[in-house]
């Protein structure tokens, strides 16, 4: 095993140290008493249903598209019918769940997988829903940096415990891949993980990297530069991963098990208790809300809370792009300063987040704050000034307009 320490990070983004950060158990939710399933398969591509309503049909049965585009049921049950999810009026399939445990196996599994030949392994990967497409991979990063507020815990995905998986897991993705390089990148601060995984001698061409865990570090437009210099970010042959997309290949080839359920954080002071939840996909929030929520006016978000918006639609199911749900204290009152240069102080320091706007409303005087927090080197300053005024011209690209990356950075900063 390679072991690299990046000690040089890019300029601008921050570190974030929140209140109400998941605890580093997990607990499982158990089986819905009806699940959504979008019909999306793993590669992005939407696809027909293959069952109708009032069919019977057991977990990890396929239920639309086929085994090069699948979508599995994740629940037993019988399907009640079909419906559009908002906002972009996905297709989905509704299960009323009878409760059962178990799923129906892939075809082709294989215990003591070691003979299985590359083409096979990325057959069951793909019919699993681990990998979209196995075709030109040249290179498989695999991401636990801990940068996003509310991010799975590190201490939870790699805990000692689970090591020797872990490693079966990474084996199975070598063997499905043996041509690309395999990269493993963690938070530096996770030392004593690290020192644990150093201590490997099994896996000489297993590459691991240790990156500050600064936001956005993990995004792509970050990551792939860092662990592979020269590479374009949004080049097809690199493949990013998750931590549990491994445990899953590992299921998938050794169990013949779909991916059947997802690993959520419960982040924010709006929960009973911040844990871990390993919940069925298609699950809808209000389920989960139902059970944890705290009494009061929280903001609901999927994913990153910097980013994308609050949830309206608690119908909406957990899917296998979820990695957390926030609950932030819904504050509808400006907290006034004497100047909104405060926002920047102590963000590094553990503190309770919530929806305020803080500061007082005034003109951008050219400070360089958003320019100094911009991970992608623009001058946001100049660019908001001209998108304000309808004005599009050559000078937006020669300021890089398009090469904004969206992270929401220098939104903290940004005049209110």
């Amino acid at each position: 095993m390679k072991f690299t320490k990046i000690d040089k990070a890019f300029a601008g983004g921050y570190r974030f140290n929140p209140a109400g950060k998941p605890q580093d158990k997990i607990i499982d939710f158990g089986i819905p008493a009806q699940a959504v399933i979008p019909l999306t398969a793993k590669s992005g591509e939407k696809v027909p249903p293959v069952v109708e309503a009032g069919a019977e049909v057991k977990a990890g049965q396929l239920i639309g598209g086929d085994e090069k585009n699948p979508v599995r049921a994740s629940v037993a049950g019988k399907v009640k019918g079909f419906t559009k999810l908002a906002p972009l009026e996905e297709d989905a399939v509704v299960i009323e769940t009878d409760q059962t445990a178990g799923w129906e196996p892939l075809g082709g599994f294989k215990p003591q997988w070691q003979d299985l030949p590359a083409k096979k392994l990325q057959a069951l990967l793909i019919s699993a829903g681990v990998l979209g497409s196995g075709e030109k991979i040249e290179e498989i990063i695999i991401k636990g940096i801990e940068d996003t507020p509310y991010d799975l815990s590190l201490a939870v995905l790699l805990a000692e415990e689970r090591h020797a998986e872990f490693f079966e897991g990474l084996r199975i993705l070598r063997s499905a891949f043996p041509e690309a390089g395999i990269h493993l990148a963690v938070n530096e601060a996770r030392e004593h993980l690290i020192a644990r995984l150093r201590q490997n001698k099994d896996l000489p061409w297993l590459n691991l990297y240790s990156l500050s865990p600064k936001y956005p570090q993990s995004w792509r437009e970050k990551l792939v530069p860092a662990i592979l210099p020269g590479t374009a970010f949004d080049s097809k042959q690199v493949l990013v991963l998750p931590i549990t997309a491994v445990f899953d290949s590992l299921a998938a080839v050794t169990q013949g098990k779909p991916v059947l359920d997802r690993l959520i954080s419960l982040g924010g002071l709006g929960w009973q208790e911040n844990v871990h939840l390993r919940v069925r996909l298609g699950t809808p929030v209000g389920e989960i809300t139902r059970v944890y929520l705290k009494q009061g006016d929280y903001r609901l978000i999927l994913n990153n809370v910097l980013v994308n918006r609050a949830l309206t639609d608690l119908s909406l199911p957990i899917s296998a792009g979820h990695v957390s749900l926030a609950a932030v204290p819904e504050k509808r009152k400006r907290r006034s300063f004497l100047t909104s240069f405060f926002r920047g102080v102590g963000l590094g320091a553990e503190h309770g987040e919530d929806t305020a706007v803080e500061g007082e409303t005034m003109p951008c005087i050219f400070c360089g704050f958003c320019e100094d927090a911009c991970p992608a080197g623009l001058l946001p300053h100049l660019l908001e000034k001209y998108v304000k005024r309808d004005i599009i011209d050559d000078n937006l690209i020669k300021y890089g307009v398009y090469d904004c990356i969206d992270c929401n950075s220098t939104g903290i900063f940004e005049g209110q």
